[in-house]
């Protein structure tokens, strides 16, 4: 008969800590940004794609995904980083904090307007908090929209459009933004996007950027 052999508790403790992949702050020079906060950095020989942490950037079909984009690039492409890991995300990405010049990027962005404040990833992080409510306020970057959409719902609506809400929206001539209750034009860069529902032409405010 075998017998079955225990580990000690130690052992066992530090066995498993060697089988999680520590995380380790690196250096290396970012040849590549694909966005306003995706970014490749050279490590070594090797390239590692970095997601920013705590911050969401508009993607590149909306309004500001380019310049913020292009932030990100004037600040930091072709230069030496240092990345503060944080985490992995399920696409494989490091998530990291990215330092230049002992600045943190990160933050950077949310203070230019460029940014978000990612709050269900990073609910404690007051700096960048404080950060995105004074963009707002000084209406800089991106919060110069009257009514931006964050880039969790664009992509929400992007991906998941309801078929009934679509074929509603298809008879209808507007849509209203909960939110706001602002009345958007077919046409319109904000009709069907977030949070909303079809509606007629004599509901809520119309936009100001295609005027309802």
């Amino acid at each position: 008969m075998l017998r079955r052999r225990f580990l000690p508790p130690c052992v066992a403790a530090v066995t498993i800590l060697l089988a999680v992949p520590a995380l380790a702050d690196f250096t290396g020079k970012v040849v590549a940004v694909a966005d306003g906060d995706t970014l490749t950095v050279l490590r070594g020989s090797e390239q590692v794609k970095v997601r920013f942490d705590g911050i969401d950037t508009p993607e590149k079909k909306q309004p500001f995904g380019t310049k913020a984009k292009q932030f990100t690039a004037d600040a930091c492409f072709g230069k030496t980083v240092t990345i503060v890991e944080k985490d992995t995300d399920r696409y494989g990405r490091t998530i990291g904090v990215v330092m230049i010049g002992g600045r943190n990027l990160n933050l950077r962005i949310v203070q230019a307007g460029y940014g978000w404040w990612y709050r269900e990833y990073a609910p404690k992080n007051h700096e960048l908090a404080a950060a995105e409510k004074a963009a707002r306020e000084a209406r800089l970057g991106l919060w110069r929209d009257e009514n931006p959409i964050p880039p969790w719902d664009w992509r929400k609506g992007q991906r998941d459009p309801s078929p009934v809400m679509e074929a509603e929206a298809s008879e209808l001539t507007h849509w209203i933004n909960s939110s706001s209750d602002k009345r958007h034009r077919k046409g319109c860069r904000y009709f069907g996007i977030g949070d909303g529902r079809p509606a007629t032409k004599d509901e809520g405010v119309p936009c100001k950027v295609c005027g309802g």
